[in-house]
């Protein structure tokens, strides 16, 4: 249950994980959005140095599923941004289940709300093409129910004390994206994007997540509707799709349109 004693501070977030993709674009646009951040790294200090401007007002240590942490940095925020992924992505099973439960235990205790990265791990390959946000979770994967799971942990707890934010898009790509697929899914030259390799075979495409717009969306979103936000709610955002012969690109008019060519398996 939420602790009646604590008080919100109002528009002051809790990122954890602000050194990863989703968690630091995401602070850099609640920040322009007139947000105070807080944040939780495993190393402060080179997260510091990595936000640069970005800098939150308040940098603590946190390693693995350290609740107290959480609890203390949680104090009075509206919204915790539970970014944290494993080190090195390994290990879900035995570190992201349980430093997702120490976010819920912090969120229901300051009443505050999750906001969580989702994705398409969690969904059946026969989906379909257009997958709605409540579409059956079949995941045929071993991380895919890992992911469920952690999906499922949220929404039991929408109805025990928190409140639940999930932004599902698919893979990332863009500035501070050093993960992204679409780094050997591309061949460059003069600075320029000069073809992209198709992500499967046949008609199968492939959705992407351009950062600093997914961040945008999330923190405008969250910004202007979080009065009256549901329990628990979910947003799709898609920003690009690279289908089996064309890249498209909507977030702006720079895009990329080249033939693309046969190459890598699909990305999980």
């Amino acid at each position: 249950m939420t602790n009646p004693t604590t008080k919100t501070l109002g528009k002051t977030a809790l990122v954890i994980g602000i050194t990863g993709s989703f968690g630091g674009h995401t602070a850099q646009a609640m920040l322009k959005h007139g947000w105070r951040i807080r944040a939780l790294a495993r190393n402060p200090e080179a997260a510091a140095q990595k936000a640069g401007p970005a800098h939150p007002d308040r940098m603590g240590e946190g390693r693995r599923h350290e609740p107290g942490r959480c609890h203390g940095r949680g104090r009075g925020v509206e919204v915790i941004v539970h970014a944290a992924n494993p080190p090195g992505y390994r290990n879900w099973r035995g570190l992201a289940i349980p430093m997702l439960r120490a976010t819920i235990a912090a969120a229901k205790r300051n009443g505050a709300r999750i906001v969580f990265p989702g994705n398409v791990y969690n969904f059946a390959p026969d989906a379909g093409a257009h997958i709605a946000e409540d579409a059956r979770q079949a995941p045929v994967t071993r991380k895919g129910k890992i992911r469920m799971e952690m999906e499922t942990m949220l929404r039991i707890t929408s109805v025990e004390g928190a409140r639940v934010l999930i932004v599902r898009a698919g893979d990332y790509f863009g500035p501070a994206a050093p993960n992204s697929g679409l780094g050997w899914l591309t061949t460059r030259g003069g600075g320029r994007i000069r073809s992209v390799y198709a992500t499967g075979p046949g008609e199968v495409g492939h959705a992407w997540a351009y950062l600093p717009d997914l961040a945008e969306t999330t923190a405008g979103y969250w910004t202007a509707r979080r009065t009256w936000l549901t329990s628990t709610s979910s947003i799709s955002a898609a920003s690009g799709w690279t289908g089996p012969t064309r890249w498209r690109r909507r977030s702006d008019g720079s895009a990329v349109n080249r033939d693309c060519r046969s190459g890598p398996s699909p990305i999980r």
